[in-house]
């Protein structure tokens, strides 16, 4: 046995009765982890724990795997009991399968007898006591629902979009564009010890979870770049209205002028209006004095 694998079995073992610090430290000399953790491989790996799968292609009736291990996990049947169909489950709720027509679904809704389910849906619970998972919880739920018409994904018991999914899955290390290192078919092992490095580069920085955040740093920096070009934007219209507006002020300036012009000219017309008035009416005054007395020194010397 190895050192790592004493190790995890000695670290198990701690677990199993709750006291880990003592008994690592007794197979593992000098090393002593900080207390209150446990380093067993149980409690140190973001695992699926339980899978449940219900009108998925061979399993009509719900059916739960539970306690499933972090470490290896061993699937027995006959040919046709559905071993295949339990990998087949899990890529699908990790949105590996890519649903492209009716025919498609139909092929993945469980039927017997001729008859057809109408609904399937495949939920991941994943351990999430490592905390790799950037979400405040020790266990996290993944469901994928279909029917004929619709896919649907839950995450943490709320709808969300696949993108959302992927983004947490991905925040996780698991890339559901590149499955080759979670999910590994018979022949991957050789393509993945030939690849490049630039590729091995790459899926490295999918495990890592560096990726997510390389993609996001860059949908990011070209939202911040967006953002700034429409700040200058909206900068330049701003400074037009406000040209605009000084101008606006300036003509309102002139309007009012020209009224307070208006005014004053209706007020002066009025005053010279009254005048005339007054002038015409003292001289029609005086002229029907001089007519009064001119009549009066006419008729006078016939009096006396």
């Amino acid at each position: 046995m190895s050192a790592d694998v004493a190790l995890l079995e000695a670290g198990r073992q701690a677990h199993a009765r709750g006291n880990g610090d003592a008994d690592i430290g007794a197979v593992q000399k000098g090393i002593r982890p900080p207390r209150k953790h446990c380093f067993c491989i149980d409690c140190l790996i973001m695992h699926l724990k339980t899978l449940t799968i219900k009108g998925y292609k061979t399993y009509r009736d719900r059916t739960s795997i539970v306690d499933l291990h972090a470490g290896v996990n061993v699937f027995v049947g006959l040919n046709g009991s559905g071993k295949s169909n339990i990998y087949s489950a899990i890529r699908f709720a990790l949105g590996g399968d890519r649903i492209a027509s009716e025919q498609h679904r139909r092929s993945l809704l469980h039927q017997s007898h001729g008859r057809q389910v109408t609904s399937a849906y495949v939920e991941l619970i994943l351990d999430n006591s490592d905390g790799r998972i950037p979400i405040d919880k020790t266990e996290v739920a993944l469901r994928r629902t279909i029917t004929l018409k619709t896919d649907v994904y839950h995450w943490d018991g709320k709808q969300a979009t696949k993108s959302e999914v992927n983004t947490w899955l991905e925040a996780a290390g698991i890339s559901t564009k590149n499955r080759t290192y979670y999910v590994v078919e018979q022949g991957e092992v050789t393509s993945l010890a030939l690849v490049s490095d630039a590729k091995r580069l790459d899926l490295l920085k999918e495990v890592s979870g560096t990726r997510v955040y390389d993609l996001r740093r860059a949908e990011s920096l070209a939202v911040i770049e967006k953002t700034n070009e429409k700040r200058r934007q909206t900068a330049e219209i701003i400074e037009e209205i406000r040209g605009k507006l000084e101008q606006l002020d300036c003509d309102q300036k002139d309007l009012q002028d020209y009224k307070n012009i208006l005014n004053e000219k209706a007020a002066l017309e009025v005053v010279i209006a009254d005048r005339e008035r007054q002038h015409y009416k003292d001289r029609i005054e005086k002229l029907e004095a001089e007519t009064n007395l001119e009549k009066l020194s006419r008729v006078t010397p016939v009096l006396l």
